[in-house]
């Protein structure tokens, strides 16, 4: 299936250039909270930290994170993204794509990490894209340990988790699931807004 055609959205000139990668926090260094290292991670500002929140899930905290290319996001990787605290694996998005994951944060945010059948990852983001089923925000295809990354939202945990499975009940390849909850609208008001900056990207 060819990959469908997307209105580009306004946002941050950096949000669809450059090389694009997923941090899942499932550990951070000793002594240090969750709210700790989203709090170091934001305060490097935009980019390249696109967004960072605590998650409530199979990993602690999140991060989409944007570099110039591979060599950059390698050496935000060694420092200064591990100085501030997460020890956690990495994914790297590809395509890079307007209604991906993580370019827009409402109130309940869900992140389902999906394991695909192999070759079967970007049918099926091509798929919630064209359907836009209830509570979708957006897809990522994503390198690593699962295949796609899906941003869903609702007003409750009971109410995403029925609109996910709705979404996902004849998606062809899913092999496992795994969501994380976030309240964006929490992270906000604790961190405020990732600082911009306005130097060439």
């Amino acid at each position: 299936m060819p990959e469908e055609p997307e209105e580009m959205h306004e946002g941050h000139p950096a949000d669809y250039t450059g090389v694009h990668a997923f941090v899942l926090i499932d550990q951070v260094e000793p002594g240090k909270t969750p709210e700790d290292v989203v709090a170091a991670l934001r305060a490097l500002g935009k980019p390249p930290i696109m967004y960072a929140s605590a998650f409530v899930g199979d990993f602690v905290a999140f991060a989409h994170v944007r570099a110039r290319n591979m060599r950059h996001l390698q050496d935000l990787m060694a420092d200064p993204i591990w100085n501030a605290g997460p020890r956690c694996t990495w994914h790297t998005e590809s395509p890079i794509t307007t209604l991906g994951a993580k370019r827009k944060s409402p109130g309940l945010i869900a992140l389902t990490k999906v394991r695909m059948r192999s070759g079967t990852a970007k049918a099926a983001r091509s798929v919630l894209v064209s359907r836009e089923p209830q509570g979708f925000v957006g897809a990522s295809v994503v390198s690593g340990q699962f295949d796609l990354l899906l941003q869903m939202t609702g007003d409750s945990v009971e109410e995403i988790e029925e609109r996910l499975e709705g979404a996902l009940t004849d998606i062809e390849g899913v092999v496992r699931t795994s969501t994380s909850f976030a309240d964006g609208d929490r992270t906000e008001e604790i961190h405020g807004p990732i600082p911009e900056h306005d130097e060439e990207l």
